[in-house]
């Protein structure tokens, strides 16, 4: 019955930590997105819900791939272009409009999707990092952040089977 307070959750590793440990846990941060990517973390999905999140990414990344093959340009644009090389700009928009049309058949996969987006978006970006925004260059192949997505989808499954065995119970 005991209690851990996250007041920084960050990506959440405290609050996954206390759950592991039968506590009940509370995390907030100013950070809306680290709020939602703890919860994600933190909360254990059933293996139909880890295997639709599996097929999902892979259906995205497919489509995004047959995008970037053909050369499509995405229907809405996101961000701002200065960030991105030309070709990985136009993928992750692509990509991003991909996720969005799960978000409205399947919110919690459409969530889990967009929170693992995030996580590719400044590595895929010529941003020093998230807080630093001297530009860099990178070189990325055509169709590199639609595999980073499908692994940090991957990824995270095995991080729900391996911190929440079958049957482990959580409060």
């Amino acid at each position: 019955g005991e209690w851990l307070l996250d007041p920084f959750v960050g990506s959440g590793t405290v609050v996954v930590e206390g759950v592991r440990k039968g506590l009940k846990t509370a995390g907030c941060d100013v950070s809306p997105l680290s709020v939602r990517l703890s919860r994600l973390k933190a909360t254990p999905w059933p293996e139909p819900m880890q295997k639709a999140l599996l097929d999902a990414a892979q259906k995205v990344c497919e489509a995004s791939l047959g995008r970037v093959k053909k050369r499509l340009s995405p229907p809405k644009n996101y961000d701002d272009p200065q960030f991105y090389a030309p070709h990985v700009y136009l993928e992750l928009c692509g990509l991003r409009a991909e996720i969005a049309a799960v978000c409205a058949t399947d919110a919690p996969i459409g969530e889990a999707l967009l929170l693992l987006f995030s996580s590719i978006v400044v590595k895929a970006s010529r941003q020093r990092s998230e807080s630093l925004h001297q530009l860099v260059e990178r070189q990325l192949g055509k169709g590199q952040v639609s595999r980073w997505l499908l692994r940090k989808a991957e990824e995270l499954v095995r991080q729900e089977r391996a911190f929440w065995p079958q049957g482990q119970k959580t409060t």
